[in-house]
């Protein structure tokens, strides 16, 4: 079974001049000018979304119009129905499932793509998604093991965009009213977003924007989120006061009731949320990478390069109670890996360390890189023979894959990287059928095996641009891309 790997963007000169022209044609962005105008001064929409409608078998995947501009029906000509506005500042598209304006654009790109490809490379491109005059700057897989079959766009120009990784569909489009600190957290029930210290919770489907709160303190950026089987969310937030919050969200009803021959809230009433501060946790200094939830256990590490294991489940006068902390040579930049009993932290002081969640934290192994790690660690398992390395991109130095339970070198790839995706090729010998897809800092896409680091095959530098992936693991897929179109490779079954 062939694992994919979702690229993004094709260097537009493998479509050719004509293409271009085509791309160009397809969307205007003149639409945006008033709502941006609208955002600019801070006045707000009203509020609606809507979910795009389910593709239809044999359909090739649709390039989502901009904010403000309503896509075009391709068989009558006629306009589709228009975009809606929220009164928290974001956008959404009521429908993004008619087709382009040249329905052979995908066709092409894809053409052009296969024929572009080395000859030993196996990934043939499964659709391809044009996104002209949007540039994207970061891009996240959401976790198939949560029901997931979402890629999430981000672009220079605060778009916020949901493609359906199978097939290309647009699911929904957003325009965000400020900058997203940190990076999107996604659950079972909703995708959670901090915009100008504001929390934002998205309905996973259909983007609907459910609900809104002003944390009230400048947030730093990382958060993490657990929810109860009814889907009520717990939240721990780092702040920029060097103050880890632990937060819930309440349902306030006004106006109140008050007795006898009060207004009621049969009458009139208005729900609200509010955040509501469950613990607080001092740090030593900034908390900037991502941070991990297990169970009631909430683990971060900073700037000073101290990790931290916070017990919110115990609480002494509003603060929680501190598990254990580990201390590194080095401040950490990366954020912290968590799976199982081990915390994994990738250090600038040259080193990675994994520690054991129980037993106040024990060192159970540290690994010398030689090169500073800046980006956390992954976990990449082969699901053919039940291994798993720790993966670890290093600054100027190879990506180095780590025996997870014993900390010894795996294997290495000299030229650097990181892992964003696998490939699986089912004729091969079990300890032979997975592949590891890593993005080389020069461009190039090698494929090397799992089972030692030899390489498989490899596509030049030119064709794709990496922007980022936060998942990665069986079933996940690297994000590449471009200013020229969305792209998903994989094996032709």
């Amino acid at each position: 079974m062939g694992r994919w790997l979702l690229v993004a963007g094709l260097c537009l000169s493998l479509a050719g001049c004509d293409s271009v022209e085509r791309v160009k044609q397809v969307f205007h962005r003149d639409g945006d000018a008033s709502q941006e105008s609208q955002a600019a001064a801070g006045q707000p929409a009203e509020a609606a979304s809507s979910v795009a409608p389910e593709a239809k078998a044999g359909d090739t995947a649709q390039a989502p119009a901009p904010s403000g501009q309503a896509p075009k029906d391709a068989a009558s000509g006629k306009q589709g129905p228009a975009q809606k506005s929220g009164a928290d500042g974001t956008t959404v598209l009521e429908n993004t499932s008619a087709a382009t304006a040249d329905s052979q654009l995908p066709v092409t790109v894809m053409q052009n793509v296969n024929r572009a490809l080395p000859a030993d490379c196996p990934l043939r491109t499964l659709w391809a998604l044009p996104i002209p005059n949007i540039t994207i700057t970061k891009s996240w897989m959401a976790p198939r093991d949560m029901g997931y079959d979402m890629l999430l766009l981000l672009s220079s120009e605060l778009d916020i965009i949901a493609i359906e990784a199978s097939s290309g569909r647009t699911l929904w489009w957003k325009k965000l009213d400020g900058e997203m600190l940190g990076e999107p957290v996604f659950s079972k029930y909703a995708i959670y977003l901090i915009v100008n210290s504001h929390l934002l919770c998205l309905e996973n489907t259909g983007g609907h924007v459910m609900w809104r709160v002003d944390i009230g303190f400048p947030a730093a950026g990382p958060f993490t989120v657990s929810e109860d089987k009814k889907g009520s969310p717990r939240f721990a937030i780092a702040s920029a006061t060097r103050v880890i919050y632990g937060l819930d969200i309440v349902t306030v009803t006004w106006p109140p009731k008050h007795g006898a021959g009060s207004i009621t809230q049969k009458d009139f009433s208005m729900d609200t949320q509010r955040p509501r501060t469950l613990w607080r946790f001092p740090t030593d200094s900034l908390v900037q990478g991502q941070m991990q939830v297990q169970e009631s256990f909430v683990y971060a590490t900073d700037l000073n390069g101290v990790i931290y294991a916070i017990n919110g489940s115990v609480v002494q006068l509003g603060k929680a109670a501190s598990a254990w902390k580990q201390y590194c040579q080095a401040g950490n930049f990366a954020g912290v890996l968590t799976s199982g009993t081990f915390v994994v932290i990738g250090s600038r002081d040259r080193n990675v360390y994994c520690f054991s969640r129980n037993e106040q934290g024990r060192a159970i192994w540290r690994y010398t890189t030689g090169h500073v790690v800046q980006k956390t660690p992954v976990f990449v398992t082969d699901r053919w023979t039940n291994r798993t390395v720790v993966g670890v991109e290093c600054q100027e130095g190879p990506f180095i894959a780590i025996n997870d339970v014993s900390g010894s070198l795996a294997w290495l790839h000299p030229e650097g990287g990181m892992a964003v995706g696998l490939d699986e090729e089912a004729d091969r010998p079990l300890d032979e059928r997975t592949s590891v897809i890593i993005a080389e800092p020069d461009g190039a896409i090698a494929s090397v095996r799992f089972k030692d680091g030899s390489l498989v095959w490899r596509i030049p530098a030119g064709m794709f641009r990496m922007v980022t992936d936060s998942h990665l693991g069986v079933g996940m897929y690297g994000v590449l891309a471009s200013n020229g179109a969305l792209v998903n490779l994989g094996r032709k079954k």
